[in-house]
């Protein structure tokens, strides 16, 4: 679970992106949403994907560099 204010985000995540609940998320497949933004003083975009349980993760490549950190629930 999150620490401090955010069920889900540790606290770095917030600061930097603020709460889960007040992301403007765009849904590019049904039962997946996402959020991307510019890190500050960088130029890495950081892409935040929830994904209802059931869906599968969207096509992407891997061109760049991809980390994924599971912050509640699962990936298989």
């Amino acid at each position: 679970q999150g620490l401090g204010d955010d069920p889900v985000f540790p606290r770095p995540l917030v600061a930097a992106v603020g709460p889960l609940a007040s992301l403007p998320w765009r849904t590019p497949y049904p039962g997946v949403d996402v959020h991307a933004f510019e890190l500050p003083g960088s130029s890495t975009i950081l892409r935040i994907t929830r994904v209802r349980p059931g869906r599968g993760v969207p096509p992407h490549t891997h061109e760049g560099l991809e980390m994924d950190i599971v912050l509640a629930g699962g990936l298989e």
